[in-house]
């Protein structure tokens, strides 16, 4: 709930205006009128897209500056080309992604392809993001740091949920695309200023812990910045 400082702030601001101007949160206004009112619901709505967004940087961006720092090679091609650097991020999200677990509930009967499985209606459907992510059927040498599987004509994944860092369809995080705009744009300027490798205290591998809603690095990662 935003404090009364910050309403009263936002009630007299231009911010309030462009974000009734924009379709999609005018559209929730219209819908809730005003209980609660129109300011009330605009800041938790943008915030809640901030926060999404926000949150879960710091996870990833621990974890594609580790894959980067013990891939020298894909941290030079990182640092000259921003198509690489995507494609880096996106595999880094393949290795370690914010949630282990996505859970749906089925809406109808559904009869699986090609087998006697039928899932009935209201039974939730877990689908484990992380053991797709590293799935040998779907990625070729899955538990390695290859970012090229994600270039523009590198054999990318062949089917849309195989790839599922930020869930699927109408209800995939909202926080995508500020997330991966917050994460190209900070390791792009450290990649500028520094070279990143592993020091003793580097762990040899990654290991990730649920915490709240996601997942986060269980331990302190030390990397040298040169």
């Amino acid at each position: 709930e935003p404090s009364l400082k910050t309403k009263k702030v936002l009630e007299g601001s231009q911010l309030l205006k462009n974000i009734k101007e924009a379709s999609v949160l005018q559209f929730g206004l219209n819908e809730k009128k005003k209980k609660p009112s129109d300011v009330d619901y605009a800041f938790s709505v943008f915030a809640n897209f901030i926060t999404e967004g926000y949150i879960p940087c710091h996870t990833l961006l621990t974890t594609v500056l580790y894959d980067l720092a013990k891939n020298y090679k894909a941290q030079k091609l990182a640092k000259d080309s921003e198509e690489y650097l995507n494609a880096a991020i996106r595999e880094s999200l393949r290795l370690h992604p914010p949630y282990s677990v996505i859970s749906r509930q089925c809406m109808k009967m559904y009869h699986y392809p090609d087998s006697d499985l039928v899932i009935d209606k209201t039974i939730t459907i877990n689908v484990p993001v992380e053991s797709i992510h590293r799935d040998e059927k779907y990625y070729k040498d899955a538990e390695s740091f290859v970012p090229d599987r994600f270039l523009s004509g590198d054999n990318p994944p062949t089917h849309s949920f195989t790839y599922l860092p930020f869930g699927a369809g109408p209800r995939k995080c909202i926080g995508e695309q500020l997330g991966m705009q917050i994460a190209c744009s900070v390791i792009k300027a450290v990649l500028k200023n520094y070279e990143l490798e592993p020091c003793q205290k580097t762990p040899t591998q990654l290991k990730m812990v649920d915490h709240n809603f996601g997942r986060v690095v269980d331990s302190t990662i030390w990397l040298r910045f040169k």
